[in-house]
């Protein structure tokens, strides 16, 4: 599949320097309305500035590759060009040999495509029943909270999102369930409580959602006073989460 032709190319071919920003902006707000509309402009400033930086880094640096690299952010998370879910987009972004943008984009598009056409579906109505599903979870396990090792944190995250982990496979999941137990650690979170709340928001926000500019809900919920205990600070979490599932399935 070719992405990009000659006349987006010619369209999208550089931003101006002093409207870069407000461009990609723009193209944010028109391609994820949903995922933008209550995240303050700070926030999106922010998250625009990673981007900026990131795809420079990666060797994207035509209007056309920097908003693709920012389409994929929305997607897949942040941090997609270094998250265990994602194998086969992390070999092309740090795959030197593509010295082409346009074509190292062109694979990362095709990579994306069959994930998403395997993971979300058509009409993303695999998503939204996964995303149901972890509602469901989430306000039971917030009632009778509960610890998981992790075999069974990984088939939770199987039962919740099936066609997901049937695709990237068991072992990236278990890189992720990993991930999200150091990462208790550091944001000071009761590792019995917090990896499930973590892990599932790791599972469907990217690996470094916590950092993630697109998500201050998890900045606010962190940033709760410190004289919160590690447990009574995962349960903050754990409810923040709780009430962005329930924002995100409201019609």
């Amino acid at each position: 599949m070719i992405l990009f032709r000659h006349e987006q190319i010619q369209r999208f071919e550089k931003f101006s320097n002093s409207n870069e920003r407000e461009e990609l902006l723009r193209e944010l707000t028109v391609f994820a309305p949903l995922s933008v509309e209550h995240v303050p402009r700070e926030y999106l400033d922010l998250f625009i500035a990673v981007v900026m930086k990131r795809s420079s880094e990666h060797g994207f640096t035509m209007r056309a590759t920097i908003t693709f690299f920012q389409e994929v952010c929305v997607l897949l998370g942040i941090g997609f060009t270094s998250d265990p879910q994602y194998e086969l987009v992390i070999d092309v972004m740090h795959d030197s040999s593509y010295t082409d943008e346009l074509e190292r984009a062109d694979l990362v598009w095709e990579d994306l495509a069959d994930f998403l056409e395997n993971t979300a579906g058509d009409e993303f109505e695999f998503h939204t029943a996964a995303v149901r599903r972890l509602q469901d979870f989430a306000l039971t396990y917030k009632v009778r909270p509960q610890s998981f090792n992790d075999e069974s944190l990984l088939a939770l995250l199987g039962e919740i999102y099936p066609e997901k982990i049937d695709f990237i496979g068991e072992q990236a999941v278990l890189s992720l369930i990993e991930h999200a137990r150091k990462s208790c650690g550091v944001y000071l979170l009761d590792e019995d409580v917090g990896t499930v709340s973590v892990a599932c928001a790791m599972y469907f926000l990217g690996h470094e959602c916590f950092s993630d500019f697109l998500f201050p809900w998890i900045r606010k919920a962190l940033d709760g006073p410190m004289t919160l205990s590690p447990a009574e600070r995962a349960i903050r979490l754990q409810h923040r989460f709780t009430r962005y599932l329930s924002d995100y399935l409201q019609p």
